[in-house]
């Protein structure tokens, strides 16, 4: 995006202020991606067995990507698997959930009428 002399409430201001704006915001937003850098690498060295494989030079990343990427999908798999189990069971909470919304709602017109 190229600065322009106007900003986003409509206004005209002069060129150099606009630029500064537009690197005050891009400033911003790269203090936040190395944040979160940071944090990202922090949780990744807290592991002592990857600590080790970085200090000695044995970890391959790409490997170590690769790796995780199929474990992920392993685990995804999983997971779909447990949910497809669990649907008769959720299908029947639900009927018996609507049974007693149903009563519920019976009830609280009856009390009304008193």
């Amino acid at each position: 995006m190229t600065p322009t002399t106007t900003v986003s409430t409509g206004t005209n201001v002069p060129k150099q202020r606009a630029s500064l704006s537009l690197l005050k915001t891009s400033k911003e937003s790269g203090e936040q991606a190395a944040e979160t850098l940071s944090a990202d690498l922090a949780v990744f060295l807290s592991d002592p067995s990857l600590r080790s494989a970085l200090a000695d030079g044995s970890l391959d990343l790409a490997s170590y990507s690769s790796t995780i990427n199929s474990e992920l999908a392993t685990l995804e798999r999983e997971c779909i698997a447990l949910h497809r189990q669990a649907a008769p069971d959720i299908r029947i909470l639900r009927e018996e959930m609507d049974v007693c919304d149903s009563i519920l709602a019976g009830l609280q017109e009856m009390l009304l009428g008193f």
